[in-house]
């Protein structure tokens, strides 16, 4: 029988870690008008929207990578995929701009894109290339013979990032289904928290759309409780934040956030 995730535990550690390492590099202030001003203000400004950017890079995605690991899913190295992606033929991306442009209009599941390209995908000797900028994944995982590609996103959703995702995710179905025929893929952009207490949907839906709740866009709990194993597994990363409000170390790094 395999242990049980210290949720709370694992996500402490990481957090502490992470703003720990934040600080250890000293950051350079850039110019700002309104700094001049409001010096002071402009100071804290700049650390913690460092410190939340940072975050937002590298906290969400080591702390799944650490519960998949514990969880049994074989960490897989999202290199291997996007540095080696098939040229597909002109018909294969012909169909795969079809399928998002009448996605946009009638929020299709990504599942029928895949099943028309395993029909269509020839299997055929192919150049390949490395992925674009800014279209790539942040995890790929595997566990019962299913793999996962997930991109972890800012919760403060801009417009058109439903659009660009879904044209994201409908090419890594038709490069890993030219890669691999048989593959069972999912494929699924992370929120990794609510801001808007229970009304994330209603606010953010959409500026994500046509992605579709709980199926290729993941909220909170719908992603952690995958990855984990468990149930609830959001709240036990927020109690972890909570824990560490009375961390004697880490009420040592306020000192920084002003001058």
């Amino acid at each position: 029988m395999k242990n049980k995730i210290n949720v709370r535990k694992t996500a402490k550690k990481l957090i502490k870690h992470r703003i720990i390492e934040f600080f250890k590099k000293p950051k350079t202030l850039t110019f700002s008008p309104l700094g001049l001003i409001f010096p002071e203000e402009r100071y804290t400004h700049s650390k913690m929207t460092g410190l939340m950017t940072s975050f937002g890079e590298k906290f969400w995605e080591a702390l799944a990578l650490d519960f998949a690991a514990k969880n049994n899913f074989i960490i897989k190295d999202k290199n291997e995929f996007q540095n080696k992606i098939p040229v597909l033929e002109d018909d294969i991306n012909s169909m795969v701009n079809k399928f998002q442009n009448s996605r946009l209009e009638n929020n299709s599941s990504i599942k029928e894109l895949s099943n028309d390209l395993r029909l269509n995908i020839k299997q055929i000797e192919r150049k390949i290339k490395k992925i674009g900028k800014g279209v790539g994944l942040d995890l790929w995982l595997e566990k019962n013979d299913t793999e996962y590609m997930f991109d972890i996103k800012t919760v403060q959703v801009n417009a058109g990032t439903g659009d660009k995702l879904s044209r994201n995710m409908c090419n890594w179905h038709a490069y890993r289904i030219a890669q691999k025929p048989d593959v069972n893929l999912i494929t699924a952009c992370v929120f990794p928290y609510d801001p808007h207490n229970g009304k994330f949907w209603e606010k953010e839906g959409g500026k994500i759309s046509p992605m579709i709740k709980g199926e290729d866009a993941l909220l909170g709990d719908q992603f952690w409780d995958l990855i984990t194993g468990q149930k609830n597994s959001t709240k036990q990363i927020i109690k972890a934040f909570e824990d560490l409000k009375k961390d004697k170390e880490l009420n040592k790094i306020k000192s920084k956030f002003t001058k």
